[in-house]
């Protein structure tokens, strides 16, 4: 599955070239690779600034460590030549695109890990809730961190 998606991608650039010529088709690679990383530098430098502004002021920032994280891959599908991949990447630049994805893997990492974070909203994260992934409620561990995460005794 995960080697189809480029191949698929590779494939679907061959038959456009057919129709289109490949002089447009090179030049749609080019200039997606150059405006994509332009665009997924400048989205990344907004997003640290964004979490180091949340730091500074003590607040739990809007977009994480994730959203970052989608933003070195959407660069990465950006420079990548296919029709698909720039259009996923283009897709993961959107702001509310990364953050409906964020919420998902957040999701999806706490019911695999069987680790919930419970920050409120707006509010400093002060506490963590470590669960073993076994069904056994006996497992559980209950850890208090302050607001640098560090743990409380």
């Amino acid at each position: 599955m995960l080697l189809a998606a480029p191949v698929l991608d590779l494939v679907l650039l061959f038959v456009i070239g057919q129709h289109i010529g490949v002089w447009p088709v090179l030049g749609f690679v080019v200039a997606s690779a150059l405006l994509g990383g332009r665009l997924a530098r400048r989205e990344g430098r907004r997003v640290v600034s964004d979490l180091e502004a949340a730091r500074r002021a003590g607040k739990v920032p809007r977009e994480g460590m994730l959203s970052a994280g989608l933003l070195t891959l959407a660069g990465l599908l950006l420079v990548v030549p296919g029709i698909m991949s720039t259009l996923c990447g283009l897709a993961l630049l959107v702001p509310a695109t990364r953050r409906l994805l964020s919420r998902v893997a957040r999701g999806w990492f706490e019911r695999r890990l069987g680790v919930v974070a419970s920050p409120a909203p707006g509010e400093p994260f002060v506490q963590a809730e470590l669960r073993d992934a076994s069904p056994d409620p006996g497992k559980r561990q209950v850890i208090d961190i302050d607001e640098q995460g560090r743990p409380v005794n």
